[in-house]
């Protein structure tokens, strides 16, 4: 997006313990088998992410369904919903994150090798403009660094303000890092760079990406998870109306003057935002992407306090789209494996921008940490007060190390022996 202001923006074996009648522990042992079953096919109970199959020797002629996590893993905890996208690049030490109570973040600039405060999932972004084939020995230190990861190809890859790549080049971009990374680390996710906001213009970017790579690769484009932005901005060419065009300008690869005529004023419109996501979910499932899942990895008011986006404003904003997204369900575009919930993570934009300075007309609203005090914000107490009702998080591993079958009663209790 466009600065606001701006003229240019980680086994016991089995046992089975039964009596000398088989009659009476056979419920017994179809049980275990029903789990056993349930567990080894499905993944059951893992927390661990999706997979591509191993042993591939070229990760882009995978079938991406075989990796969908769809069966392989369970929905996020409750905490793990609630995320929000780190920009400083000291903001480990600078910020108390705990007292936000979140469970993920977007590491938009990730370290070569950094520790996650509490144990927080994270999903780091790969910048891609100006994408050369050089930078792949520094993605793979990064790779080995954060084995299965998620890996964000792109930061609005359709905003010329941002990664402003032209659809055709990004599916090549976007094909030589997917494949680079499940080589690598077959664990990893990979998902296509998040979109400013899905309007008709972004999805003819999208639209365009995947023509270009089903095209040349002959393949539909391998996505383990779908992440988009959701601001309301503008979408008028500086080319065409200098004056006028604050906001996401129009996509590379694209002629037009405008697109979506947004106001200011509709930055926190709650109609337009969810409609967005609903939007997007059905181009998901157009395109063969249906149920898979879908993050929504930046959003928030942007719009400063001087422009009536007072902190009150802002946080009733925040209050509503958390709400949408713990409720928002569809049976045919929502994700089977978390209760057909539309979007099953989401991130606030953000922890530590700095807020908006009118005088130089640069940043944006919404900051949970003032960057310069280190104190939390208005924004990140309510932040909070969404989250401190559930348990902390717990990281033991969920899987089944072993399966143990007993009677219901000691053996003999009943005169079964």
């Amino acid at each position: 997006m466009r600065e606001l202001g701006s003229s240019g923006r980680s086994s016991a074996p089995s046992s089975v313990v039964m009596g000398n009648r088989s009659h009476a522990v056979l419920g017994l042992l179809l049980a275990a088998t029903v789990v056993l079953a349930i567990l080894f096919a499905g993944g059951g109970w893992s927390e661990s992410r999706a997979a591509a199959p191993r042993g591939s020797a070229d990760p882009s002629q995978m079938d991406h369904r075989a990796f969908l996590p769809l069966v392989t893993s369970t929905r996020p905890l409750q905490r793990e919903r609630y995320g929000y996208v780190a920009l400083s690049s000291d903001w480990r030490e600078d910020f108390d994150v705990a007292q936000l109570g979140g469970g993920w973040y977007v590491d938009a600039n990730p370290p070569y090798c950094a520790d996650s405060p509490g144990g927080l999932e994270r999903a780091l972004l790969i910048r891609v403009r100006n994408w050369s084939s050089i930078q792949l020995p520094w993605l793979g230190g990064l790779v080995d660094n954060y084995p299965g990861g998620l890996w964000l190809v792109g930061n609005e890859p359709d905003c010329i303000w941002q990664d402003n790549v032209v659809p055709e080049a990004y599916a090549h971009i976007y094909h030589e890092i997917y494949t680079f990374i499940k080589g690598r680390d077959p664990t990893a996710q990979v998902s296509p760079g998040g979109i400013v906001q899905p309007t008709p213009l972004r999805i003819a970017w999208l639209d365009r990406v995947l023509l270009e790579y089903k095209n040349e690769y002959h393949v539909q484009m391998p996505v383990d998870v779908w992440n988009i932005h959701n601001a309301i901005l503008r979408e008028l060419s500086h080319l065409c109306d200098p004056a006028n065009a604050w906001g996401a300008d129009i996509p590379p690869g694209f002629t037009q003057c405008e697109g979506e005529m947004r106001e200011v004023e509709d930055n926190d419109s709650m109609d337009i935002f969810t409609q967005q996501i609903w939007t997007f979910r059905q181009w998901m499932a157009d395109n063969g992407y249906a149920g898979y899942p879908l993050i929504v990895t930046e959003y928030g008011v942007l719009t400063p306090v001087e422009w009536g986006f007072d902190v009150d404003r802002v946080n009733a904003f925040m209050d509503a789209t958390f709400d949408f997204f713990q409720t928002a369900k569809s049976t045919t575009l929502g994700d089977p494996a978390d209760g057909y919930r539309l979007v099953q993570r989401w991130a606030w934009f953000s922890l530590d921008n700095p807020p908006y300075d009118p005088e130089i007309e640069h940043s944006f609203n919404g900051n949970l940490f003032d960057p310069y005090s280190t104190e939390i914000t208005g924004y990140g107490l309510n932040f909070g007060t969404h989250t401190d009702a559930f348990p902390p998080l717990d990281y033991v591993e969920l899987r089944p190390t072993g399966l143990r079958v007993e009677p219901l009663e000691p053996i003999g209790a009943s005169g079964v022996v």
